[in-house]
């Protein structure tokens, strides 16, 4: 899609950048859930969001939160029998002040870790 400066923007599929060495198809749906989150803290319209989360979307959820103003808790999720699961964690967020924004705009920074 094209505004009316001709400049292009486009849908990104694509989170195996982000999420390593993870098959594209679990990456999706880790950037799918962290987008849902995304969109729930920059609404406006919650203070508080708590819920269960992918463990591997635990850095962008802190990265978020540094970025729009939110403290988080992370905890390990656990059954009914007080058993933990590695790939899930219960995350606690509240809104503790405004956003932050980098003056200077988006600055992609790439990692080893990343596979860049």
């Amino acid at each position: 899609m094209e505004n009316a400066n001709n400049t292009a923007y486009d849908l990104v599929v694509s989170f195996s950048g982000l999420y390593g060495t993870m098959p594209e198809e679990h990456a999706f749906v880790h950037g799918c859930e962290f987008g849902q989150l995304w969109q729930r803290m920059t609404s406006g319209s919650e203070a508080e969001i708590e819920g269960t989360f992918h463990s591997a979307n635990r850095v962008v959820i802190e990265r978020a939160c540094v970025s729009q103003g939110w403290s988080a808790e992370f905890e390990d999720a656990k059954d009914d029998d007080g058993k933990s699961y590695d790939e899930w964690l219960f995350v606690k967020l509240k809104k503790v002040k405004s956003a932050s924004h980098n003056p200077h705009g988006l600055r992609v920074v790439a990692s080893e870790r990343w596979g860049s």
